[in-house]
């Protein structure tokens, strides 16, 4: 076996695992340099491909592009100038609406969504084979000239957990932040400060740059915000974990491996950044 097929092995392997892990929703998302797709080719050659899988379709406003900057540049406001028709984002759902296909002009996404409490996350290597059966779908009807010009630009990876988080003395109140995230200090002793309500966080961490390039490759996020699970109104958090990282060619290899090397990241961080306590909640299943 060759020191990359072994690399890839290993990458799509379970470097960290949970029994019950709290993964809500998995995105695993292409944006091309410029449009790869118009509505012809979603609705009329994309689309009957798929259309038995996925049945039902919505129209949705289109995701604004990515454009991550770095350096002095990175402080910069920025905006875009829309000419004409405004593009439009398509969903394509699949019956019971657990696995969602978005396309629009300069992107093509696959969602993984929980239902229910019952659902069970699928693992990642199911996610990523059933993203390039549908991808190998998706460039196929738009066409290779049509991709070549609009070859892949940014590969993004996100992981959704929600996390239930009820404080143990009383089921109404949201545990602090600080007992889920080891990112977050306790709060300081105060007699000043009223009772803490809830935390939202976020912090950045940029990723190396691809073999001769200055730049970063790219973005790590890490988001926590509150939220109320709907079903039974049980307090905690939406914990969001999310790569935007450039593949290092234009090839569907390229942007695989890009996905598969986000993943790997987030899992192993997702370890790192929670509580032990969280661990022991969600059957942290410890190493060989």
């Amino acid at each position: 076996m060759t020191l990359e097929k072994r690399t890839q092995e290993a990458l799509l392997g379970d470097p960290v695992s949970f029994d019950s892990p709290p993964v809500g929703e998995v995105v695993l998302g292409i944006q091309f340099a410029g449009p790869a797709a118009d509505d012809a080719v979603a609705l009329a050659d994309f689309w009957p491909q798929i259309r038995d899988e996925f049945p039902g379709m919505q129209r949705q406003p289109a995701l604004p592009r990515i454009n991550e900057r770095f350096g002095a540049d990175a402080a910069l406001g920025q905006f875009e100038l829309n000419f004409g028709i405004e593009p439009q984002r398509y969903w394509f759902t699949s019956t019971d609406e657990r696995w969602l296909v978005q396309v629009q002009p300069d992107r093509f996404i696959l969602n993984w969504r929980k239902q229910n409490e019952q659902d069970e996350y699928p693992r990642y290597r199911a996610i990523r084979r059933r993203f390039e059966a549908i991808y190998r779908k998706f460039a196929a009807a738009a066409g290779e000239d049509r991709l070549l010009a609009n070859p892949p630009e940014w590969c993004v990876t996100t992981y959704i957990n929600n996390v239930a988080a009820s404080s143990p003395g009383n089921p109404d109140e949201r545990l602090p932040l600080h007992r889920i995230l080891r990112l977050v200090s306790a709060p300081p002793k105060s007699s000043v400060l009223p009772p803490m309500e809830d935390t939202k966080f976020q912090q950045r961490y940029l990723l190396p740059p691809l073999p001769g390039s200055l730049d970063p490759r790219g973005r790590f996020y890490v988001d926590a915000s509150p939220a109320v699970r709907a079903e039974d109104q049980m307090p905690g958090y939406f914990l969001e974990l999310k790569v935007f990282a450039r593949p290092d060619s234009h090839s569907r290899a390229a942007v695989l491996r890009c996905f598969d090397q986000g993943r790997d990241l987030i899992v192993r961080s997702f370890k790192d950044i929670t509580t032990p306590s969280m661990h022991k909640q969600w059957g942290l299943q410890e190493e060989n």
